[in-house]
């Protein structure tokens, strides 16, 4: 990004943010906006500048006020009682840069095209319409071609505000790039009867009822799905007792009790189901 994109950008994540938290004041430093937590002699320090200078324009500007700067315990600057002013609650999106975006299912399909402001934790998505879950993909196309892939870990919806008008904000992780139309979710295969989930390859070969792949792809999805540790736990659990239970009466019985305890997060299971339902 040029300097005057990365200065939009944070404005942008900034009045958004103040917006879902008023009229409570935040506390703020650049580790809520991406940037490093640490100086790790590595430029670190001047990306707390350039934040810096955009939240102290903000405030020359009327857009919020605050107070501060005082260093935290890393060094970093750090603002609080940062508050949205009138001036600041009358923009829109419209002023900020975004970036066109795929929102990509965990099968691969793609749910939407928009457009959204993004950076490597947060992304916020103008267009309170679009369908999207945890465990979907959003990707951008970036100037060689590639597409910058983030995972959705947590979309939450907010409503309009002043002249900020109703959006998302979603938490992502950064999981690389990628040729258009290849890796993350678009490596997830489902081929034929008795089918087995395969990672990153097409399915070829003879499948045989049992064949472990499905759970193992299965648990590597739950454990990668950014739910909350206990609901990790209570899955991968279930998934090992209907592992457990392949070729046995009780299987259809340990299948049944997983697809009911895991209906909340059929986005993330709903490319296994196949190989799952082939095991009946």
């Amino acid at each position: 990004m040029t300097n005057s994109e990365v200065f939009e950008n944070l404005s942008a994540q900034l009045i958004a943010r103040l917006a879902d938290s008023w009229p409570k004041c935040l506390s703020i430093i650049p580790a809520d906006f991406g940037l490093p937590e640490e100086d790790d002699g590595k430029g670190a320090a001047d990306l707390w500048d350039q934040w810096s200078e955009v939240v102290l324009w903000m405030g020359r500007e009327g857009l919020i006020r605050f107070e501060g700067p005082s260093n935290g315990t890393c060094g970093e600057p750090w603002f609080y009682d940062v508050e949205l002013m009138t001036k600041g609650r009358e923009m829109n999106f419209s002023h900020f840069p975004q970036s066109q975006i795929d929102i990509v299912a965990p099968d691969g399909s793609v749910r939407c095209s928009t457009k959204a402001i993004l950076d490597s934790k947060l992304a916020t998505i103008p267009d309170p319409n679009v369908v999207i879950f945890t465990g979907d993909e959003i990707r951008r196309k970036i100037p060689n071609g590639t597409e910058e892939t983030f995972e959705v870990l947590d979309p939450t919806y907010h409503d309009k505000f002043g002249g900020i008008p109703a959006h998302f904000q979603v938490k992502i992780r950064r999981k690389g790039t990628f040729a258009p139309g290849t890796g993350g979710n678009y490596t997830i295969h489902v081929n034929g009867s008795n089918s087995r989930v395969n990672v990153n390859s097409t399915d070829n070969s003879n499948n045989r009822v049992g064949d472990d792949t499905v759970f193992r792809d299965l648990q590597v999805a739950v454990q990668n799905s950014g739910l909350d540790a206990s609901d990790i736990a209570k899955l991968q659990s279930s998934i090992r007792d209907m592992q457990s239970a392949v070729g046995t009466p009780t299987f259809k019985s340990e299948y049944q009790d997983f697809i009911q305890g895991a209906a909340t997060y059929m986005t993330i299971i709903s490319p296994f189901i196949p190989a799952l339902s082939a095991l009946l």
